[in-house]
């Protein structure tokens, strides 16, 4: 469905290495598997992840609430100036890029003959095509240098401004098996008990579905089967206590595991160190 030229595939790139465009700026690149921590942009931003199981998108909502969410290979965030969120990719992702100063956004407007800025609503796990298909086109004939020239560039900008004003236009279609709602349950309630033993029934009650089913969805969604992703999330949990001076056979209990060689195993097959070497360079 893509007609736009997918060329640029530079490695080595941290989230931030960025150009300017004509009204705007934009990354693309590859990056590796990585958390991203929570940080927010004065800029409107929109993101897309491409050759990715999933990427787990975490913000805060204007209730005080936190929204997550996996958003599947191709899929959309809009991000609005000022809102704190993070990314955990947990795999090697195509990531394309795109923000908008929001004076710029009011210039545009007005060669449009509509000045007055709306309020762009965020939006994650946003399966619309034609948005996708804008922010990688601009994304990527930035970092090309503008091979198809500044006025493409520019019709590029105008048109993705005039798209997410419009609001998200999803694919019609059946709504997935485990849909959003559902795996935000299911992942508040790993939240609430990873250091316990949890089995595939105490997730799939909260997903309303049989063990098997759930535990296939649940790996198509995210992309890690249920037993990975509550050892992921107990590593996670292990890197911030391992700045603390609790002692480490401790630590392994705290976290679930049956015993700090147990622990130290997995800590080091996830993060490529053992827990002591990690502490050290902390």
């Amino acid at each position: 469905m893509s007609t736009i030229p997918q060329s640029v595939t530079q490695k080595n790139l941290t989230y931030d290495t960025r150009r300017p465009a004509i009204r705007s700026s934009a990354f693309r690149g590859e990056l590796p598997p990585q958390t991203i921590e929570e940080h927010e942009h004065d800029e409107i931003q929109l993101a897309v992840g491409d050759n990715t199981c999933g990427i787990k998108a975490s913000w805060h909502r204007s209730n005080g609430k936190q929204g997550r969410i996996f958003m599947k290979s191709g899929e959309v965030a809009v991000i609005p100036s000022g809102q704190p969120h993070s990314f955990q990719l947990s795999s090697t992702t195509l990531v394309s890029s795109v923000y908008f100063d929001r004076s710029k956004v009011t210039d545009a407007l007005d060669t449009i003959g509509d000045g007055i800025l709306k309020d762009i609503r965020p939006g994650y796990g946003i399966g619309d095509p034609l948005l996708r298909e804008l922010v990688v086109g601009l994304s990527n004939e930035t970092m090309c240098g503008f091979r198809n020239g500044r006025s493409f560039a520019e019709t590029l900008e105008q048109a993705l401004l005039l798209r997410v004003l419009a609001g998200p236009q999803p694919l019609a279609g059946k709504e997935p098996d485990l849909p959003t709602k559902r795996l935000s349950s299911v992942l508040d309630y790993i939240d609430a008990h990873f250091a316990e033993d949890i089995s595939l029934d105490d997730l799939a009650g909260p997903a309303a579905m049989s063990r098997f089913h759930f535990a296939r969805r649940f790996k198509q969604v995210t992309g890690l089967s249920p037993h990975r992703y509550i050892t992921t999330r107990r590593i996670e949990e292990a890197k911030r206590l391992l700045k603390s001076d609790l002692p480490i056979a401790t630590l392994a209990v705290m976290l679930g595991f049956a015993d700090q060689s147990h622990f130290s195993s997995r800590f080091k097959a996830f993060v490529g160190t053992s827990p002591s070497a990690f502490r050290k360079e902390q």
